[in-house]
């Protein structure tokens, strides 16, 4: 059985924080000392882990903020891929009863084509605004990425306000 759980406190030896960094280039993720500076300053920002057993499936990392949800990292364990756990997951945040914003990277080749293709297969639909998520680290450059959004295409005017959000309040946790 799958259970999500939230998490409070993360160690660098954690299964978590290594699926957290063998599943996103250091460029796309904050260092160890401004996730866990995040966590203990913000309660918009919620870290979960999808557990089967006593080991980690998968992970969320997510903001809740007034307008939306912001999915910052979504990642499934490589042994649990392709077993539903993704749309269980997205499913999950769904329940929520709010939009659903996140980060994706131009689909250009077969794995982010498929990355696209699974998220609009959930019901998220590709914005066509461009985007760039700022730099996590001082010697990294922002990434041009595009946003999708769930359940309705976001509206100009609710992207910028989700681009202020993330420039006032997510990105203020990064070592850049």
């Amino acid at each position: 059985m799958w259970r999500f759980v939230r998490v409070t406190e993360v160690e660098t030896e954690s299964e978590l924080w290594s699926l957290y960094e063998n599943t996103f280039p250091r460029c796309e993720r904050r260092s160890f000392g401004q996730h866990v500076r995040a966590m203990l300053e913000q309660p918009s920002f919620v870290c979960v882990k999808i557990c089967v057993a006593e080991r980690v499936a998968g992970l969320v990392f997510f903001w809740e903020m007034k307008h939306c949800l912001f999915l910052e990292h979504l990642a499934i364990a490589p042994e649990c891929r392709r077993q539903g756990v993704g749309r269980m997951a997205l499913k999950w945040l769904q329940g929520k009863g709010l939009p659903i914003v996140l980060e994706i990277e131009p689909p250009v080749d077969t794995p982010t084509c498929g990355r696209l293709k699974f998220y609009e297969s959930c019901g998220f639909l590709l914005l066509p605004y461009p985007h760039k998520q700022a730099a996590f680290h001082a010697d990294t450059h922002s990434v041009p990425l595009g946003l999708l959004s769930w359940p309705h295409v976001m509206s100009p005017s609710e992207v910028e306000a989700f681009e202020r959000i993330l420039s006032e309040l997510v990105m203020t946790y990064t070592d850049a």
